[in-house]
């Protein structure tokens, strides 16, 4: 049986949209986000629903969809549909980020209100692109700029273009052996003029946001 909780962070629960005796696939979209503060679900496995009901979880009880896995797993290690974002606006990225359940990566686990945030007055003057997180997320970044820097660009344009922010910058540690690979591969992007490479000291706990923007120089 895989139980998955409808409510995953510090906000709200979201709507189930499947009940007993439906069939799932993976991938699929079980849980609607109500209302800001929530984000959308999806089943991570194929299946059969057996019961939507309250599960204990690490808020206490949470609404849970159960589910009964059976067939098989036609997505997983694959890549999804691909489209060209270069002409997208920024909220119509945004819909897409909310639609996939995109979250915030910390230990309060909030949800990310993007739409919120571009439909609002404020607008973002630089993006922080955060690589110097606390572990185990400094590692985890570590791995991914190694096996999938072209990707990580790519979404990095994609959040520029998302929040109509004039530029970015991405945070290392001094000594990342990376670095230097990811500020060529940014120069053949042809982002280098929006997008810069920032090198910091280890000095913990870095990757908190508040520590991370005091740091005045990042910006």
């Amino acid at each position: 049986m895989c139980y998955i909780p409808l409510q995953q962070h510090s906000g709200g629960a979201a709507e189930a949209l499947v009940g007993p005796g439906d069939t799932v696939e993976e991938g699929q979209l079980i849980g609607k986000a109500p209302r800001e503060g929530a984000f959308q679900v999806h089943a991570s496995v194929p299946g059969r629903v057996v019961d939507v009901k309250e599960s204990p979880s690490i808020f206490g009880k949470s609404p849970t969809v159960i589910i009964e896995a059976e067939g098989s797993f036609g997505k997983t290690g694959g890549r999804g549909t691909v489209t060209d974002w270069h002409s997208a606006s920024g909220p119509e990225i945004a819909a897409k980020a909310e639609d996939a359940g995109l979250t915030g990566l910390g230990t309060n686990s909030f949800p990310e209100d993007i739409s919120g945030f571009i439909s609002g007055s404020s607008k973002a003057s630089a993006l922080i692109i955060n690589l110097i997180e606390s572990e185990p997320y400094l590692t985890a970044d570590s791995v991914l700029i190694n096996t999938c820097p072209g990707e990580i660009i790519e979404a990095i344009g994609l959040a520029i273009r998302m929040f109509s922010a004039p530029g970015a910058v991405v945070v290392m540690e001094k000594g990342a052996g990376s670095a230097g690979t990811f500020r060529d591969m940014i120069k053949q992007s042809g982002l280098s003029s929006t997008v810069r490479v920032k090198l910091l000291n280890s000095l913990y706990p870095s990757g908190s946001p508040s520590h991370l923007i005091d740091r005045k120089s990042v910006v």
